[in-house]
Formats: C-alpha cells, structure tokens, sequence
C-alpha cells in the first residue's frame, strides 16, 4: 500500500482508539531504555578493562622515559610535550605518518581537497567521523550554514536514488521467493526465509564486498574493513577508522587518484544509505502494521466496542507478492 494511504489508515486508527498512540510511545520508550542500559552494561565490560591497560601503558612509558634520562630531561619538559601531544589530538591530529616527516615539518595538507570534498560528504550525509573537523570559528559557522542546507538535499537525493533500487530489490525478493516456494509451502516460512535470504544478499552486497576492497586499499584486516563499512553506512561515524588516514598507500600518492577514490566512495555511502533508508521505511512499516493488529486483537479479545480498521491489503507495487514485505 502507498505511503499516503497507510499513514491515513493508521492516523486514523489513531482518532478512533485514543489509548492506542500512548501505548505504543510507552512501550518503545521503555524498550528503548532497556536496550541502552544493556548497551551500557556490555561496553563497560568489554572497554574498561582494555581502557585501564591502555592508560598503564601510557604511563610505564612515560616513567621508564624518564628515569633513564632523569639526569638530562626536567620532569616539567616532559609535561611540556604531553600537553603538546594532547592539543595536537584535541586539534584532529589522530594519525601522523611518522616522527621523521614531523621533525622535517613535511606533514601531509589534512585540508587538500580531496579531503576537503570528503569531509563535505560526511557533513551532509551526517556521518561525521570527527577524525577531520573545522578548528577555526569562520570554518564552524560555515559548516553549520553548510549542513543546513546540504542535510536536507542530500535526504532528498537518497530518497529518489531509493526509488531507483526499490523497483529491483522487490523483483531479487520476488525470485528468491519463488525458488523458495519450491522447498515450502508455508506462508509464514517463505515470509520469514525470504526477509533473512535478502539480508544476507544485501549484507553482502553493502558490507562484506565492500570490506575487501578497503581492506586492500588502506592496508586494514578484514575485521577492521568490514566494521568501517557496517559503522559508516548505518551513520554511527566513530571515526577510529577512516579511509584516507595512511598516506603511504599507493593510491593515495597521486591526486587524480586520490579525487576518483573519494568520488567512488561517496557514491558508495548515497548508494548504500539510499537501500538502507528503504530497509529501515520497510522495517518501521512493518511494526507498525504488526502493532496495530496486536492492539486490535487485544481490545477484541477484551470485548470492547471498538472500531478499529483492518492494516493488511491485497499486494500493491511497493509489496513482495506472497508475503507481507512490503518496501
């Protein structure tokens, strides 16, 4: 069903049972909340520990320097260069090639414009990695006139480039259907089953192909690759890894390069963003329409007289026939 007609019907559904939008609220917050505290819980375990090994290791280091040059170096000049390195990491230096190009002051232009355009499509796609950030108080006010224009353009991009594959996720959805079919005839299988075959084929389409190629570009593991693309394209942007952070790779040597590189990989986030925009829509659709049916069984089974309107339709473009896909 369109868009327009569903949200009519459950707008609807809305005005005829008052209870039903504070439920639904009270049950998502509290999921929500939930699911946040587990988050909590986990990172702290899985972080903490190598967090406090982490800062033990600093400060090993910075005693084991001293005492073997306690005779030469003054304590307050070593303090001197920490605050030095720190600055410098508060500033966006988080990768420096090496010490060499730094004594030599040949330090590679953070701001080129290759960089520059890249850093431009993680603004208005919201990513925003913070490896390159505006240090100077014209640069911040520019971004932020620059992300209100460009954010809403770019959701307007990503809807219409969404259009472009939804016509063609829905005929690979038809025929994984169809060849599954032939193994069962359930209904509620060849739903369940074609929902995890296309995940799976889109996962690696999006995430795992892609993972090979940036493992091979920036010299990453697999492991690291696949976890820069799965935390790029669902917009988290913690910016531990970056493409473009190791200037020594091949392909970041020449500028012509460089510029096709950061072009491919800003069709790739429009391209993936847009499929995962119509995942999401159909994700959210879906619960929805889930929900709406459990509250109206919910009030029938407690014989209450309520006029509540029926969510399913026959398939309609935008719908997987057969099942209750819809994108």
């Amino acid at each position: 069903m369109s868009l327009f007609r569903k949200a009519a019907r459950l707008s609807e559904l809305r005005k005829s049972s008052p209870n039903y939008s504070a439920m639904k609220v009270c049950i998502l917050t509290v999921t929500f909340f939930l699911y946040l505290l587990l988050g909590s819980v986990m990172f702290h375990h899985l972080e903490s520990k190598h967090q406090e090994q982490d800062f033990r290791f600093v400060i090993d280091r910075l005693g084991s320097f001293y005492e073997k040059h306690r005779h030469c170096i003054d304590p307050a000049e070593i303090s001197q260069i920490v605050e030095v390195v720190l600055l410098a990491c508060k500033d966006g230096f988080h990768h420096l090639d090496n010490t060499t190009d730094i004594l030599n002051d040949n330090i590679t232009d953070r701001w080129d414009l290759p960089s520059s355009f890249f850093f431009s499509a993680t603004v208005v796609t919201t990513i925003g990695y913070g490896r390159l950030s505006p240090q100077t108080r014209q640069g911040r006010n520019a971004c932020i006139l620059y992300a209100l224009l460009g954010i809403p353009l770019t959701a307007i991009l990503l809807k219409e480039v969404g259009h472009m594959f939804k016509d063609k996720g829905i005929l690979i959805l038809t025929k994984i259907r169809q060849s599954l079919m032939k193994i069962h005839k359930s209904k509620t299988f060849i739903t369940i089953a074609t929902a995890v075959v296309g995940f799976l084929v889109l996962y690696c389409i999006l995430i795992c192909l892609p993972a090979l190629v940036f493992s091979y570009t920036e010299g990453w593991s697999y492991q690291d690759a696949h976890y820069f693309c799965f935390i790029t394209l669902t917009t988290i942007g913690f910016g531990d890894h970056v493409v473009g952070g190791n200037n020594d790779r091949v392909i970041y040597q020449n500028q012509w390069s460089k510029w096709a590189f950061k072009i491919l990989i800003t069709l790739y986030l429009l391209c993936g963003l847009s499929i995962l925009a119509i995942v999401f829509n159909a994700l959210s659709s879906g619960s929805e329409n889930k929900f709406a049916e459990l509250y109206k069984k919910r009030k029938q089974s407690g014989n209450e007289d309520v006029s509540v309107i029926e969510i399913k339709e026959d398939p309609k473009p935008g719908m997987v026939p057969g099942t209750d896909i819809n994108l």
